[in-house]
């Protein structure tokens, strides 16, 4: 499980929760304006995170940093961080508050939520709320080896190999609600334990059976509190 990549994370969709997009919707949005080596997006490559422009960014896992840039478009600018065989994206920061080959610790900020790179204005669910419409947080992952035959090498001179690099995401792959709980199954209130399930319904495009999971969570908190 990972921390949080912001405070009090809720990886359900706005307004349970603070994804505005999850991995692999609009297909037809990404493989039109995202391709690479003659190779297009099969559709979204990670989770768009939405809160306040500003917001601290929190590294969701202990690592070093392998890249700091920022590009006009795409990820604007964003944060690269190796740990262990993962390599996470944090993109479309206002300001990267972290330095190239930096150790950091699960927890640690990283950097602040913007609206840099290539995001649709207006698109998030809080453009009422913040300055600068557009503003969320995206959060990719890939898997890497550190050792044999190497396919991407960073500005920190760490080299590996993505696997998977042609999977129709450039490499990144999907995670569970459930790994962003920082607490053990058993620890749970009720309601938390349906609002997971409910994401993970949701995730899957059970929209109906998501629905369900939501009301009842929701039913059950009011008597938790």
């Amino acid at each position: 499980m990972y921390h949080g990549p912001i405070a009090n994370f809720k990886p359900e969709y706005y307004p349970t929760g603070d994804i505005s997009q999850f991995f692999g919707e609009n297909k037809e949005l990404y493989s039109k304006a995202v391709c690479h080596n003659g190779f297009c997006m099969q559709g979204h490559n990670g989770w768009d995170i939405v809160r306040r422009w500003g917001t601290p960014i929190l590294a969701v896992e202990d690592g070093v940093v392998c890249e700091t840039k920022e590009d006009t478009g795409g990820y604007g600018k964003h944060v690269r961080i190796l740990s262990g065989t993962n390599e996470w994206t944090y993109g479309h920061l206002s300001e990267i508050t972290c330095k190239l080959n930096q150790d950091v610790q699960a927890g640690d900020v990283i950097g602040k939520m913007g609206n840099t790179g290539f995001v649709v204005s207006g698109s998030t669910p809080y453009w009422k709320y913040n300055p600068y419409a557009g503003t969320h947080l995206h959060l990719c992952r890939r898997i890497v080896r550190r050792s044999g035959k190497t396919n991407v090498v960073y500005s920190s001179g760490h080299k590996v190999f993505v696997e998977n690099y042609l999977n129709g995401f450039f490499g990144a792959v999907d995670f569970l609600p459930t790994d962003f709980t920082a607490k053990v199954e058993e620890q749970l209130k009720a309601s938390d334990k349906l609002a997971l399930l409910g994401a993970k319904a949701l995730a899957e495009g059970n929209n109906k059976q998501s629905s369900i999971y939501f009301a009842v969570a929701a039913f059950v908190r009011s008597f938790e509190e």
